[in-house]
């Protein structure tokens, strides 16, 4: 037995290297739970004192989004922890979600690079609320109906913009 609870293959036993990486420590059900809730709960904080700080948006623009960002790495970790992190990896990167994954996490990061390495406030205003669309459409996306809805909300603001940019 390892360390981690697993058993250790014998050297005949050895998988191939396409197999590999196979001694990862696995969590159990309440670990994977219990991670889980603390992330979410993080997330949540994290959103809290965001709607908290909401006044102060306009004074300190990048702390805020460095706060917001943080909120949103936690949320998508607390799932990846609920549902394990291969088995959610390829449920981001399936055909119906890429985009979404790629505008997430792009926002995520071009967040925190704007309001940590160059410290271009405007910028960083443009890529959070990119970052916050995301993380509502991901949000609404998962309840029942939520994929309709979106779809449903997506057109009635095209509409709507397209109204608005040609009268």
């Amino acid at each position: 037995m390892s360390w981690w609870g697993r058993v250790r293959l014998d050297e005949e036993e050895q998988p191939e290297a396409s197999q590999w990486p196979v001694e990862l420590p696995t969590l159990s059900y309440f670990e994977r739970m219990a991670l889980f809730a603390v992330t979410l709960i993080g997330s949540f904080v994290c959103y809290g004192l965001c709607l908290i700080l909401l006044p102060l948006l306009s004074l300190k623009p990048r702390k805020f989004a460095v706060l917001w960002s943080l909120g949103s790495i936690l949320f998508l970790t607390s799932f990846a922890f609920m549902n394990g992190l291969s088995k959610f990896t390829a449920h981001l990167i399936s055909k119906e979600r890429l985009w979404f994954t790629i505008s997430f996490i792009g926002s995520i990061v071009a967040t925190l690079w704007f309001c940590l390495v160059w410290k271009y406030t405007l910028v960083v205003i443009i890529c959070g609320a990119i970052q916050l669309i995301a993380s509502i459409a991901y949000t609404v996306s998962y309840f029942p109906y939520g994929r309709q809805g979106l779809s449903l909300t997506g057109t009635a603001a095209r509409a709507q913009l397209d109204s608005w940019i040609n009268s």
